[in-house]
């Protein structure tokens, strides 16, 4: 990681360090399925700001989503992921509800894997391994229904 990408990066912060101290410990014994699973929430919430979404956007719909559902419904296991597989589908879409080329929901998702990527370098060259590893096992092991709806919880995250 070099040039421009290494420049983006904002740096690791000890909070941070702490925090994947932590992490990179947890995943000693995993497996690459199970430190990609533990790894997704992270990797997406890191790629989140470069995957090119219209975060504006997409969080305005997210609350719109949540403050049409009955706060009895907000409380129910299980309503985080379900508004986001919501906004994972309007994720597919324009503002005015026109689908998205096929190439431009592409080049988010290729963009959000490439910052997934720099960050696992990023992360390696901090001194966990295991961290990086698990956001590697990300990248080969999420299709990208997965990573958009990754995405989409992050944003329904802020809202909920």
């Amino acid at each position: 990681m070099s040039g421009p990408e290494a420049a983006k990066l904002a740096p690791i912060d000890e909070a941070f360090h702490a925090a994947l101290r932590e992490l990179d410990d947890y995943l000693e014994h995993a497996d690459d399925e199970r430190r990609a699973e533990l790894c997704l929430p992270l990797a997406s919430r890191l790629a989140l700001h470069e995957a090119g979404l219209d975060l504006t956007r997409l969080r305005a719909e997210a609350e719109a989503f949540v403050q049409a559902t009955p706060l009895s419904d907000r409380v129910l296991s299980g309503y985080a992921e379900q508004a986001a597989w919501w906004l994972g589908q309007r994720m597919l879409l324009d503002a005015e509800d026109n689908p998205l080329p096929a190439e431009q929901v592409q080049a988010t998702l290729d963009a959000a894997r490439a910052a997934i990527a720099t960050r696992a370098d990023q992360i390696e060259a901090a001194g966990f391994p295991r961290v990086a590893a698990g956001f590697r096992s990300v990248l080969s092991g999420t299709d990208d229904d997965a990573l958009r709806e990754a995405l989409a919880l992050r944003i329904v995250e802020t809202v909920t």
